[in-house]
């Protein structure tokens, strides 16, 4: 019987209840609980939250991961980079901890919309980085062209004897008439990058670091300028 519990827990989304109702095990909940737990391979986590692919964007991963599987050296032409929204409150979803029964319960205060933030860009290229941006959380093609031309112009153009490909993702400034014409006026090749494919990209490593950091301990801010400096 506790092979059968453990077995109907492995990658399940019952309760604990809903697991001794189905299998009538005819002990209590708490005793379930413990077979469960004896079973070090199985935990209850909080589930990872993923972005919905559609067969069109599974095929589109599909090739993108053929066309490049033989990369090696030409990945280090590749700038990468992404956005990302620092509240001033922490990261949004939950915040756990160990509790001692006997202790006070730790609680933490969230405002709406984590309290206001910020935007951040960054990007690197092989072993370089370039220079760290803070945006405006709501962005126009416009804007986002004139924050590019610090970064990403002044290395390309620091660098005019190398040919660099410029990664993005596929957010409607990114796709816009007008980034596309800036990007063609200034001669910065751009590299097609599959939808809802964050996991792809490298810079996603750096905001788990970044968050790891800038939230230690539970961290909040109070003021843009404290976080900013964070």
């Amino acid at each position: 019987m506790i092979k059968k519990l453990q077995q109907t827990a492995s990658n399940s989304r019952l309760s604990v209840k809903d697991i001794n109702i189905q299998l009538n095990t005819g002990v209590s909940d708490s005793t379930v609980l413990r077979a469960i737990k004896d079973n070090k391979s199985i935990m209850f986590k909080k589930m990872i939250r993923t972005p919905c692919l559609t067969s069109k964007h599974k095929d589109s991963r599909f090739r993108f991961a053929l066309e490049h599987v033989l990369w090696t050296e030409m990945w280090k032409s590749i700038i990468f980079s992404d956005e990302k929204k620092f509240n001033l409150d922490g990261p949004d979803g939950y915040k756990y901890y160990w509790h001692h029964l006997n202790m006070k319960e730790i609680t933490y205060s969230k405002r709406i919309q984590g309290g206001g933030g910020l935007m951040v860009w960054v990007g690197f290229c092989n072993n370089e980085k370039l220079t760290i941006q803070f945006i405006d959380i709501k962005m126009n093609s416009e804007a986002y062209c004139n924050m590019l031309k610090t970064p990403l112009k002044c290395f390309i153009d620091e660098n005019k004897e190398k040919e660099y490909i410029f990664q993005q993702d596929n957010a409607p400034c990114h796709r816009a008439k007008k980034t596309t014409a800036w990007f063609l006026e200034t001669n910065i090749n751009l590299m097609t990058w599959p939808a809802l494919s964050p996991d792809l990209n490298p810079v996603e490593n750096i905001w788990s670091d970044m968050s790891r950091m800038v939230y230690s301990n539970g961290q909040q801010y109070h003021t843009i300028q404290s976080l900013k400096t964070a």
